[in-house]
């Protein structure tokens, strides 16, 4: 079967949540061993190559404007309505990037079964090509692309979905919010995987020698990006209390965004720059090892889909600390398998994290847990790709 993934990013190197999730998203129907053929369909930008083949996937990139390094749509941190809102130049790109989006996905969807739009908003070009195509559309849900719809977005949204088969959803809130706008219908809840890795001590000992990183040492990992809805700053705030307490503690910033500069100083003006590192964007095969050293990975958002990193972190056998929202509170249940705090509350934070601190046997029993969350929801990729294929086949099939 051939499958079209219509995208706003692809990755390559380093990594990006949205982007890694549509990568695995494709790499997981391979697991199905059903003889697929999976084509994408994403933006170009600098550094990037206009075609390639990652892990069997064909990767075709359309450049939207010239030159290129003009290019300011695709691969943003804070995503591409906030882009639109920020940057004129951005605005005055959009439509030659649905244009170019449109013709390349024509072009590369020729025998295609199945196109599936990764982000509701690439329905406006994956319902024409798939028409003249007389393929299947699906589409994929995250979240924002449901929190920022208005009224007018919803009546296009309407003509849309009146062509889709399904819509995959995240999690169980954003499945509510369709249901809330009339769409529950085509909704199908398909939660994102893990590879369940099931790490141990010792796996996690040696990865923290290779780091220099003694057992003592409490560490604390943040995994995102550095941007505004991710409160990165209440992190920092419940770091510098116990830091003037003397307490010790090393905390490892994986990520980068608008605020780096702002939060460094915020780092910098306290004077803990010797306990905060901010390691930068990487790849995930790096990302993982810092979520494995961690005593505790904390998320400390306002709003996310269903964050893959707190999956990660129960498959590294790491304690998970996060804010409780809708999304990461379907994964943690506070006090069995990780701890949960209001919202921009650094006090809250700064207790949680000194409790397990001071506990090694409740971080052990909540990291314990997570792994048990995983294999008895059956969280991985392998599932994944299976639920999909079905959900494909019998879109095909009706």
């Amino acid at each position: 079967m051939k499958v079209c993934f219509v995208s706003t990013s692809f990755p390559k190197g380093k990594d990006d949540g949205y982007a890694r999730f549509v990568y695995e998203q494709a790499k997981s129907l391979f697991s199905t061993k059903q003889g697929y053929k999976l084509v994408v369909v994403a933006p170009h930008a600098p550094g990037l190559k206009k075609y390639e083949v990652i892990d069997g996937i064909e990767v075709h990139r359309f450049q939207y404007f010239m030159p290129a390094r003009l290019q300011c749509l695709a691969y943003q941190h804070e995503g591409l309505y906030s882009t639109l809102k920020k940057h004129w130049l951005a605005v005055f790109q959009l439509p030659f990037f649905l244009l170019s989006m449109f013709f390349v996905l024509l072009l590369r969807s020729r025998g295609a079964q199945v196109i599936h739009a990764q982000w509701l908003p690439t329905l406006l070009v994956a319902v024409p090509v798939a028409v003249l195509r007389q393929a299947r559309v699906f589409a994929t849900a995250r979240g924002a692309d449901v929190n920022n719809v208005g009224e007018i977005k919803i009546r296009v949204l309407k003509v849309l979905l009146a062509r889709v088969d399904a819509i995959f959803v995240v999690s169980e809130a954003i499945r509510n919010s369709l249901d809330a706008r009339g769409f529950g219908g085509k909704v199908q809840t398909l939660f994102n995987g893990v590879d369940a890795r099931n790490v141990g001590e010792e796996e996690k000992a040696a990865v923290r020698k290779k780091h220099g990183l003694s057992v003592s040492q409490f560490t604390i990992v943040y995994v995102g990006g550095l941007i505004r809805r991710k409160r990165v700053d209440t992190l920092l705030d419940a770091v510098d209390s116990m830091l003037e307490k003397s307490i010790s503690v090393n905390v490892i910033v994986v990520g980068e965004g608008p605020l780096e500069q702002e939060l460094r100083s915020q780092v910098a003006s306290r004077g803990h720059t010797g306990s905060v590192l901010f390691a930068g964007q990487m790849d995930h095969a790096a990302v993982l090892d810092w979520i494995t050293v961690a005593d505790v990975l904390v998320l400390p958002s306002e709003s996310e889909g269903r964050p893959n990193v707190v999956l990660e972190a129960f498959a590294m056998n790491t304690a998970v600390v996060a804010s409780q929202i809708d999304g990461t509170n379907e994964l943690v249940v506070s006090g069995k398998n990780g701890l949960l705090f209001p919202v921009g509350d650094s006090k809250e934070l700064h207790d949680s994290l000194l409790q397990l601190m001071e506990d090694k046997q409740l971080r052990s029993r909540l990291a314990l847990a997570g792994q048990k969350t995983l294999s008895d929801k059956n969280l991985n990729w392998n599932a994944h790709g299976e639920q999909l294929h079905q959900a494909y086949c019998a879109g095909i099939d009706s």
